[in-house]
């Protein structure tokens, strides 16, 4: 089972976006460490891992999911995970017959390598931005 930032009522929707608080210019260069499909057929959804081996700290305790959020708008990551989400929405658009982003995207998993250790959601972070969000973004770029 997938951990949900959501279930401890912290989601990054609810957080201020970096985006919004300064102004970006320059290139955008990244790449997606991991896609990841679960299912089969019409139940297949697809995921976008992240590995961050951001160093937070020595202690375990400090990869706690609001310090995580908080160090992904630090380094803008919430911007990041707009553009692989865009990016796997197109590319499963083009794919996947009858795409739906509802049913076959199953969202972006951020996954801080120096905070995780077996039985803690600590350094685990999920989010799936909303349609419209990725729509917008795609008009700007053009489909």
């Amino acid at each position: 089972t997938l951990f949900r930032s959501s279930e401890k009522g912290l989601t990054l929707d609810n957080m201020n976006f970096s985006l919004a608080e300064s102004t970006l210019s320059g290139f955008v260069k990244g790449f997606i460490d991991l896609t990841v499909r679960t299912g089969n057929g019409d139940d297949s959804k697809f995921y976008v891992l992240d590995y961050k081996s951001n160093f937070m700290g020595s202690d375990f305790g400090l990869y706690d999911e609001k310090s995580v959020a908080m160090n992904m708008l630090e380094h803008c990551y919430d911007v990041q995970y707009l553009f692989y989400s865009l990016a796997m929405h197109r590319f499963l658009k083009n794919r996947i017959e009858n795409y739906s982003y509802d049913r076959h995207f199953g969202g972006i998993i951020y996954l801080y390598m120096r905070g995780m250790q077996e039985g803690s959601s600590n350094a685990v972070i999920y989010t799936k931005p909303k349609l419209e969000i990725i729509e917008a973004l795609s008009s700007i770029f053009g489909e």
